[in-house]
């Protein structure tokens, strides 16, 4: 090989040389440039630009049927007055506060109680006849506005609905047979199994004999004046019941067929029963209670139905 041809080749060899270094040179600062570029996007995705999210707008449809109720409640009070009539729970069974009379017609210190809540709400009164046992889930059912049937504010019946204040106490007393007068002088004498007692099912009357009287023979009765006829007839010992009732019942079977030991031995006190969640219906409840009891109304009531039996003769056989 020629010398000129030597330096030709050497010199090509160079030029190659510094090329390819100038090309992994470039390389490398690509390389760079997007590893660069991926970062930035990296901490981009990590830390994304903070976004004000628009709380939506609650929609009552879209809440569960009990949260609806309390957004779309109506108090019982404007129910009536739109309605003009107040619809009342009770069972026309309980003397003196409800019966019948002759004519059909619902009586009793309850029902005038009722008449006088009704002309001070200027509307009707709709009385809704109801089985005792079916009486609160009529009311939590709004077939009627309230119950007014002598009803004992208890813990039980609380948790379903609730009460007014007391508008009058009881207690329960005890009928009893006649040819038993000489051995049973208080209720606490009947505390044996000998004994057969009766109450009326579903109320405080039975719940004493089961709490204070456990050791008796009892049974429950659907009417207070089954239960009654059973004791006059001797197929049971003793009725126990509220003090009113029993005070009537004496009046009507006469002291020549039943003992009345008139002592009541618990003491109880009855209430306006209404829906839960109406605050403004129970307030308007006790001040209506505390109206009637100052203008003499309640006491005159009380006298009519309570201390004078008169009525007694128009009473539904």
């Amino acid at each position: 090989m020629k010398n000129n041809d030597m330096k030709k080749c050497l010199s090509l060899l160079l030029f190659g040389l510094l090329c390819l270094l100038a090309l992994t040179a470039r390389s490398a600062t690509l390389e760079e440039i997007l590893a660069s570029e991926i970062a930035k996007k990296a901490e981009t995705v990590e830390k994304p630009a903070e976004k004000s999210v628009e709380k939506p707008v609650e929609n009552p449809a879209e809440k569960p049927v009990e949260e609806r109720k309390a957004v779309v409640h109506i108090s019982t009070l404007e129910e009536i007055k739109k309605s003009g009539a107040l619809r009342v729970c009770l069972e026309p069974l309980y003397t003196p506060f409800e019966m019948l009379n002759k004519q059909g017609e619902v009586i009793g210190f309850d029902v005038d109680l009722a008449e006088l809540m009704a002309k001070e709400l200027g509307a009707s009164l709709k009385i809704v006849n109801t089985a005792w046992g079916d009486i609160i889930p009529a009311l939590i059912a709004n077939k009627c506005d309230i119950i007014v049937s002598g009803m004992t504010i208890t813990g039980e019946r609380r948790q379903k609905i609730d009460f007014s204040n007391a508008y009058m106490s009881i207690g329960q007393t005890v009928l009893l047979r006649k040819e038993l007068s000489d051995k049973v002088k208080s209720y606490k004498d009947l505390n044996d199994p000998a004994y057969k007692v009766a109450s009326k099912s579903g109320t405080t009357g039975e719940a004493a004999v089961k709490s204070q009287l456990p050791k008796v023979s009892y049974k429950a009765f659907e009417s207070e004046r089954d239960a009654m006829i059973a004791v006059v007839e001797g197929r049971i010992d003793a009725f126990i019941y509220d003090s009113p009732y029993n005070t009537v019942a004496f009046e009507q079977y006469g002291a020549d067929k039943v003992v009345f030991l008139e002592s009541p031995f618990t003491i109880e006190h009855l209430g306006f029963g209404v829906r839960k969640g109406d605050p403004e219906f129970l307030e308007w409840l006790n001040n209506f209670s505390k109206k009637i009891a100052s203008s003499g109304d309640k006491y005159r009531l009380y006298r009519k139905w309570m201390k004078n039996t008169s009525w007694i003769k128009d009473l539904k056989d």
